[in-house]
């Protein structure tokens, strides 16, 4: 009940007593109550109701299609990052919403910045391998539909799991690789030389797994175009 009271004051006064208190500075009281104080709450209670509405009409499903959240950039712009939330319903313990660098999540920028001065910890972070394994999964599912629609695909079919079993591999052993070479670095336990044989041999997993995926996104497009003709 206390905490109520509490929210309730800070609430008034964030809404009421800021405008009213900037309207008598700058001699507009009311200008300030409607656009500081209303438009502002209106503004504020509609973009978060965005995220349970919009962001599940309109955007991309690339991590799940067994939900209707999507990922929408310009959403995101609008909701602190919430926009991507598509990866948000598949990865929900993740601190994260926007996984890119360039992704528009000013909630992801706090929170790792409160780590960074240890007022945060244990932040959670979905591991490379299952991001990229529910893309694939979700390209794979999607593709495999459309194609299910045509004449004689079977052969098309089969080439399809092929090269997703393949890109599977690829992906499994470049993140075990990448494991180890970040506890290498960690506790500093191999030699130089040691060190960089791994090195190597990481870029080269990265390679081709990074070449792997290019060709899968690729016979994807190219048999959903032909699914079209």
């Amino acid at each position: 009940m206390w905490q109520h009271k509490h929210y309730l004051k800070l609430a008034i006064a964030m809404n009421v007593g800021l405008p009213l208190a900037l309207g008598l500075l700058v001699g507009d009281v009311w200008g300030m109550l409607i656009l500081a104080g209303l438009l502002r709450l209106v503004l504020s209670q509609h973009f978060t109701f965005f995220i349970n509405s919009v962001a599940h009409i309109w955007g991309s499903r690339p991590y799940t299609e067994k939900n209707t959240a999507r990922d929408n950039g310009f959403l995101a712009l609008f909701t602190y990052g919430e926009g991507y939330h598509n990866f948000h319903h598949i990865f929900a313990s993740d601190y994260r919403n926007g996984i890119k660098w360039f992704h528009y999540d000013p909630t992801k920028w706090m929170i790792r910045s409160l780590a960074a001065v240890g007022l945060a910890n244990k932040l959670k972070r979905t591991p490379v391998e299952r991001i990229e394994k529910a893309k694939a999964e979700t390209l794979m599912s999607r593709t495999q539909t459309r194609l299910a629609k045509l004449p004689l695909a079977q052969d098309k079919l089969t080439l399809l799991q092929q090269e997703y079993d393949l890109l599977l591999k690829k992906l499994q052993n470049y993140c075990s690789l990448q494991k180890q070479v970040l506890e290498v670095k960690k506790n500093n336990m191999a030699k130089q030389c040691e060190q960089s044989a791994l090195m190597t041999q990481y870029h080269e997993l990265e390679a081709a797994w990074e070449n792997q995926k290019q060709a899968w996104l690729a016979l994807n497009a190219r048999l959903l175009k032909a699914s079209f003709n």
